[in-house]
């Protein structure tokens, strides 16, 4: 398993330090944001994350919202995105994945872990 560079968006202040706890437990490098105007002015003044979570309900501009804007820029383009939300919209997990997304419902911690599991792997993979 590769270390990531973890860029987490939520504006719950509980979430953001439990998911960058665990995720930091596992070996990955986390920074975080409070909603998705910030997420955009971070992808644009820093190197680029191996990875983004984002919340989708948040303040300024939702997960929704900050995956449309990385999408039409070419810099971002490549960026692995996962959008989690405890809402079950049908319409929106087929929008997120048209859009590069990947969609997790963490009503378990091990959903969000199993899917960035799945980013590290194919990271790996393409990296060798």
């Amino acid at each position: 398993m590769m270390s990531l560079k973890i860029l987490l968006a939520d504006d719950s202040r509980t979430i953001r330090e439990l998911t960058s706890h665990v995720l930091e437990q596992l070996g990955h490098t986390v920074k975080t944001v409070t909603d998705g105007v910030d997420v955009i002015r971070f992808i644009e003044a820093f190197p680029l994350p191996d990875l983004l979570i984002t919340d989708y309900d948040m303040p300024r501009m939702d997960g929704l919202e900050v995956l449309r804007h990385i999408r039409t820029n070419e810099r971002f383009k490549l960026l692995r995105v996962i959008v989690y939300t405890t809402n079950d919209y049908p319409e929106f997990k087929s929008v997120v994945e048209a859009l590069g997304g990947v969609l997790v419902n963490p009503k378990t911690a091990y959903n969000l872990l199993a899917a960035v599991d799945a980013i590290d792997k194919k990271l790996e993979k393409e990296r060798r």
